[in-house]
């Protein structure tokens, strides 16, 4: 297994020694940014999306995962907490560090081990995100808006 960290940031250096000093640098892969059509690109090869933000009230990677067929991970919060459906992914409660950290790994753990469940789970969220997310959709929730918005006049 390798996990890939998409993107640059504060958190780079430290994220870097830490995988030094737990010895896991031949797992973790630092891929730095990328243009908007490789990193899509690099979504649709991996198997699972781990989004563990604390503070990302739109998570728009979570649908980008989920278009491509890909379970989610992430945290019960913000925008992912409400992109995200238990089907599509795994929601990790966010009570204090220690729990939601155990949370993640448990989470990495099942859908590292079941790939039925990942399968089930990328399906449900590409319907998902058809259904609710796509162009089309957003027009037909539109048209119904304003059809209830002028008929109650």
């Amino acid at each position: 297994h390798e996990y890939w960290i998409v993107g640059e940031g504060p958190e780079r250096s430290r994220l870097k020694a830490l995988t030094d000093r737990l010895e896991i640098t031949n797992h973790v892969r630092f891929v730095g940014s990328m243009p908007r059509e490789q990193t899509l690109q690099k979504l649709s090869e991996c198997h699972i999306l781990l989004h563990p933000s604390l503070h990302d009230s739109g998570g728009f990677v979570c649908l980008e995962a989920m278009a491509a067929g890909r379970p989610v991970i992430c945290l019960a919060l913000g925008g992912p907490a409400f992109q995200v459906s238990t089907a599509a992914g795994i929601l990790v409660a966010a009570k204090d560090p220690e729990q939601s950290v155990s949370g993640l790994a448990q989470a990495m753990l099942t859908l590292s081990s079941d790939p039925e469940l990942r399968e089930s789970m990328g399906r449900a969220g590409r319907k998902h995100v058809q259904e609710n997310h796509a162009w089309e959709a957003k027009g037909a929730q539109l048209k119904a808006l304003y059809s209830t918005c002028l008929s109650s006049d």
